[in-house]
């Protein structure tokens, strides 16, 4: 009998922090490194993971503009804030959260948010594509690792340039995966109806993910870790991509596991990537497990307040 995703998440997250134990314990000597950041990198770290933050929910906001909803900054932070909290439980819950709150506080039906929520998504992937195409021929990284970027920036522009016409096939009526492909080409026309729009988001989702490889370069540069600025936002972009995944509550111990990997990839070392990727873990836990129960309980407030919207 084949096990339930969430049994199998379950396992995996409890092997993972098995091994992490043992892992920390082996090397514990250089995991003691991250003690010895200081206040005012800890405080930078944060205010990059606000900023990061901030700037991603900027496109989700003017996505949802095109479905007459209308959310303040202040309101979308909260939101995103609480969805990334929550999705440190199994299944990613927080995503199922967001649709509610959406439905409820904003009347977006539940399609409209999957179609924003998977554009944005091929959107990232496209940018982490390209992006990582480019940085990796600027630091020679070799075939292999070009060839995963060039991948899959050729795999979104395979799903976005979907005829129109194939998209009323049978194939995407009755295909569960080949209905959320449609989902994502439908949300991507919407995107690409007003090219000022396309353009504004692209450069929000590039100034985000860059961001985020910014806060990891400085968790290399406060823990004194020797790689160049060029392949640690490499090993930043290929991260992003198992955060989609979500087999695991918050890609704990993949995403430190595939810096690692890639820091080796490139000639640096396992146990450097894993060290900063760490860093970078702590101030992301911290900041949801503080901010993220706070808004939680705010936008539950304002859901149960809400009254019930029709259609």
């Amino acid at each position: 009998m084949l096990l339930k995703k969430q049994h199998l998440s379950a396992i995996l997250l409890i092997s993972i922090t098995i091994l992490s134990f043992f892992y920390i314990r082996e090397y514990s000597d250089q995991f003691i490194k991250i003690t010895e950041v200081g206040a005012s990198g800890i405080a930078i770290l944060v205010v990059l993971f606000l900023v990061s933050r901030a700037l991603t929910v900027l496109p989700m906001i003017w996505f949802l503009s095109k479905h007459n909803a209308s959310l303040s900054i202040l309101e979308a932070i909260k939101l995103d804030l609480s969805t990334a909290y929550l999705n440190y439980l199994p299944l990613k819950a927080g995503l199922f959260a967001k649709g509610a709150y959406l439905k409820k506080v904003h009347n977006i039906r539940y399609t409209d948010y999957v179609s924003i929520s998977l554009s944005l998504t091929i959107i990232q992937m496209l940018t982490v594509g390209v992006l990582g195409t480019g940085i990796s021929i600027y630091v020679n990284s070799g075939v292999f690792i070009s060839s995963i970027f060039i991948a899959l920036s050729t795999a979104c522009i395979l799903v976005l340039n979907i005829p129109k016409k194939s998209l009323k096939s049978k194939f995407f009526e009755k295909n569960r995966i080949s209905s959320l492909i449609a989902d994502i080409v439908v949300g991507w026309q919407i995107l690409t109806s007003d090219s000022r729009f396309l353009a504004i988001v692209l450069l929000l989702v590039c100034s985000a993910t860059l961001t985020v490889g910014l806060r990891l370069v400085l968790c290399y540069s406060f823990l004194s870790l020797e790689t160049g600025i060029a392949e640690i936002l490499l090993i930043s972009l290929a991260s992003i991509p198992v955060r989609v995944i979500g087999i695991v509550p918050g890609a704990i111990g993949i995403r430190e596991a595939v810096i690692g990997a890639f820091d080796l990839a490139l000639g640096g070392n396992f146990q450097t990537g894993v060290i900063a990727a760490s860093l970078d873990r702590l101030i992301l836990l911290g900041c949801l497990f503080v901010l993220g129960p706070l808004a939680t309980h705010s936008l539950s407030k304002k859901m149960l307040n809400q009254p019930e919207n029709i259609g």
